[in-house]
C-alpha cells in the first residue's frame, strides 16, 4: 500500500517517456492496490496470489549448474491491516552452508515471509517474519540489513511528514546453548528537500537461561547509556548515515560504531596505543543522466575493519550474527570499490556494466579469539590477504509485466585465492528467467 500510495501521487506530466514505461509496469503490479486506493469504499478487502517461476543456469569455468525456483505468495490487505505470506522452494540453497533448514537430495524449501500489519494513522505495527533494511542504499546496511536469512520480529514505527521512528526486538538463534536476543532502533529527520539524517542503534545480548532484558525491549531507551550505567553485558552498535540529493548527483553514506576507544596509552589495554577501533564505513555517489541519456552511474566503496562486530572469547553468544550470517555487513576485516553503470534508453531492456575490487582479510565474523588483553592493532587488511578484481556485463528484458530475463557474463580474478599462495582466474556467466501468474480479488 506504501508503493501505491507513492504511485498514485506521481504526476506523470514530468516523466521521460522511458520513465513512464518503468511506472506503468509498476501501476500493473500494484493495480489491486491503487483500485482500493480509487475506490469510494477504502473498506474494500485485496486478495492477491501469485506464484514466480525462476530458471538459472550458472557457469563458473568448467563448472556448470542449474537452479530452479518456485516463489509462491499470498497477501490479504485491508484499510488497517494486511497480511502476506512467501514461500521459497530452491535447489540453489542447498550449497548454501549457512542454511540451517531442512534439505532433501534436490532443493529446499522455507517460508521467507509470513508477517501481519496493522495501520492506525501515522503508527505501524508489524509482527512476523520479514526482511529489513536501515540505510540509505536500497540493499546493503552496516547494522540492519537482509544479508540474513529472514527471521521473527515485532517491529513498531511511527512516521510523520519530517520524522520517522522504528524499532524492533527479535530472538535469534541458540548458540553454545545460550539464548540470543536482538533489539534495535533508528530515527530519521526528512527535510523539505529530500535530504535525510537518520541515527540507528542495536544490540545482541544473551547467555544460558538468559531472560528478556527490559531495559533493550523499551523502544526509547538509549541502549549504550543501559549498558553503561546499569552494567549490562551486551554487544551494542550505532550508525549515522545519510542522504543528500541533488538535480543529476545523490551522495549517501552510513558510519558503524561498534567500538570506539577512548583511553589514553596510559590506560590498561584496550587502549588507543595497543588497540584499533571497531568502525564500518559505507559511501555512495550516484550521478543520473550524465552523458548518454536515460542512465545512471553509481560508486560505492564498503570498508569494515577487522575486529568489527566480533566479540570476546567468554561472550560467543553476543556474534552480531543470525545462523552464521551477518546482521549488518556480510563480512569484516576487508574493504571493497564498485562501479556499476546503467543504461535505460532502450525500451523493454536495462544494460548494466560493473566493475569491483574487493580485499578481504583472515578474520571472519565468527572470529572471537580475543580478550582485552590480547585486542591489540593488526593491519588492515589482516593476515594473508584474498584480493578479486572482477567485471560484468548485463542485460535485463522485461516484455511485460509477468515475464523477464536476464544475461549476465563477466570474470573473477583471484588473487592469494582462500588465503593461500595461489591465484585463481573464473570466467563466469548465467542466463535466468522469471514468469510471474497472479490472480487478485477485491471482495466488498
Amino acid at each position: 500500500m506504501d508503493v501505491a500510495k507513492e504511485l498514485h501521487t506521481i504526476e506523470e506530466t514530468n516523466l521521460t517517456a522511458i520513465e513512464k514505461r518503468w511506472i506503468n509496469i509498476l501501476k500493473q503490479e500494484f493495480k489491486t492496490e491503487l483500485a482500493m486506493l480509487s475506490s469510494d469504499n477504502y473498506d474494500d478487502i485485496a486478495i492477491d496470489s501469485r506464484i514466480t517461476l525462476g530458471i538459472r543456469s550458472y557457469r563458473q569455468d568448467t563448472d556448470n549448474e542449474i537452479d530452479g525456483a518456485l516463489f509462491p505468495e499470498i497477501s490479504y490487505s485491508m484499510r488497517h491491516f494486511s497480511a502476506a505470506g512467501r514461500g521459497r522452494i530452491d535447489n540453489g540453497i542447498l550449497s548454501d552452508t549457512t542454511y540451517s533448514g531442512r534439505k532433501t537430495k534436490y532443493f529446499a524449501a522455507r517460508l521467507e515471509e509470513a508477517y501481519g500489519l496493522w495501520q492506525l494513522g501515522k503508527m505501524n505495527l508489524m509482527i512476523g517474519r520479514f526482511g529489513e533494511c536501515w540505510s540509505p542504499f536500497f540493499n546493503r546496511s552496516l547494522i540492519v540489513s537482509n544479508n540474513p536469512y529472514t527471521y521473527e520480529k515485532i517491529n513498531f514505527s511511527f512516521q510523520t511528514k519530517h520524522i520517522s521512528f522504528k524499532s524492533l526486538f527479535s530472538k535469534l538463534d541458540n548458540l553454545q546453548n545460550a539464548v540470543r536476543y536482538f533489539s534495535a532502533h533508528r530515527l530519521d529527520i526528512k527535510l523539505n528537500n529530500g535530504m535525510n539524517f537518520g541515527i540507528s542503534e542495536s544490540v545482541v545480548y544473551g547467555g544460558v537461561n538468559q531472560p528478556v532484558e527490559w531495559v533493550y525491549l523499551n523502544p526509547f531507551n538509549i541502549f549504550a547509556a543501559s549498558q553503561l550505567n546499569d552494567k549490562k553485558e551486551a554487544n551494542e552498535s550505532v550508525a549515522l548515515d545519510f542522504f543528500m540529493p541533488f538535480k543529476k548527483i545523490n551522495l549517501r553514506g552510513q558510519i558503524l560504531i561498534d567500538d570506539f576507544i577512548l583511553d589514553g596509552p596510559d590506560k590498561p589495554a584496550p587502549n588507543r596505543k595497543t588497540s584499533s577501533d571497531r568502525l564500518g564505513f559505507l559511501f555512495g555517489v550516484q550521478l543520473n543522466r550524465i552523458g548518454i541519456g536515460e542512465s545512471q552511474i553509481s560508486m560505492t566503496y564498503e570498508r569494515v575493519g577487522s575486529y568489527t562486530y566480533n566479540v570476546k572469547q567468554k561472550r560467543p553468544w553476543q556474534a552480531y550474527t543470525y545462523h552464521e550470517r551477518g546482521l549488518g555487513s556480510s563480512k569484516n576485516d576487508h574493504d571493497l570499490w564498485t562501479i556499476n553503470y546503467q543504461f535505460f534508453g532502450i525500451p523493454k531492456f536495462i544494460m548494466a556494466l560493473e566493475l569491483f575490487f574487493d580485499r578481504q582479510g583472515q578474520r571472519t565474523l565468527q572470529s572471537n579469539d580475543f580478550e582485552d588483553s590480547t585486542f591489540v592493532k593488526l593491519p588492515f587488511p589482516s593476515g594473508l590477504v584474498q584480493k578479486k578484481i572482477g567485471c560484468f556485463v548485463s542485460t535485463f528484458y522485461q516484455p511485460t509485466t509477468t515475464l523477464s530475463a536476464d544475461l549476465i557474463l563477466g570474470f573473477n580474478s583471484f588473487r592469494q585465492y582462500k588465503h593461500l599462495s595461489k591465484n585463481k582466474f573464473f570466467f563466469v556467466g548465467s542466463i535466468g528467467f522469471n514468469w510471474i501468474i497472479q490472480y487478485s480479488r477485491e471482495i466488498k
